[in-house]
Formats: C-alpha cells, sequence, structure tokens
C-alpha cells in the first residue's frame, strides 16, 4: 500500500482497512509472535535444567530465536501499516470537523 492509494480512498475505505489490519494483527500475535515467545522460553529453561531434559545446543536456541525475529518483524510491520492507517483516518476526522464549524 502506497501512500497515494491511501490518499484517494474514502474514509469508509480506510476504516475498512484498519478493521482488516488490526484482526491481522491480533492473528499475527495469537498464533505467530506468542506461542513463539512460548517455545523461546521453554527453549532457554530446557537449556538451564540439563537433568530433566538434555543439553540445548546454540543451533537450536539459535533457531527458535529467529523464529521469534521474523514473527516479530511481521507483526511489526502490520502495526506500522495500521498506524499510517490511523494517522490518516485521524487526519481525516480532523478535516471533516473543522469543515463543519
Amino acid at each position: 500500500m502506497t501512500i497515494e492509494n491511501l490518499e484517494g480512498q474514502t474514509l469508509r475505505q480506510k476504516l475498512s482497512h484498519a478493521d482488516q489490519l488490526a484482526r491481522e494483527l491480533l492473528e499475527l500475535l495469537e498464533h505467530g509472535v506468542i506461542p513463539k515467545m512460548h517455545d523461546l522460553r521453554r527453549t532457554a529453561k530446557q537449556g538451564l535444567d540439563t537433568m530433566d531434559s538434555g543439553n540445548v545446543t546454540d543451533l537450536t536456541m539459535r533457531s527458535v530465536m529467529e523464529n521469534v525475529l521474523h514473527s516479530g518483524k511481521s507483526a511489526r510491520e502490520n502495526a506500522d501499516l495500521l498506524m499510517t492507517y490511523l494517522n490518516s483516518i485521524e487526519s481525516d476526522l480532523w478535516s471533516l470537523n473543522r469543515r463543519q464549524k
């Protein structure tokens, strides 16, 4: 989505897209970031408690961290786009409010 496309949208379109982006962000967090963070925590704890689970290799930790970072990057990109939409919506609402006065 480019800024030019965003500025050409109606307020209704922006609200619909912002709603969709918010839902996608929630989905990314619930089914991507949070579970991967739990995996990282579990793996790190496993590395501390070698009596129960065995050793955790550096490669394993690196792989789990990469999963977390990749998932976090996707969520961040979505959040940034959502904020762009919300800022544009706010600007439109201010403009409408000024016209009505």
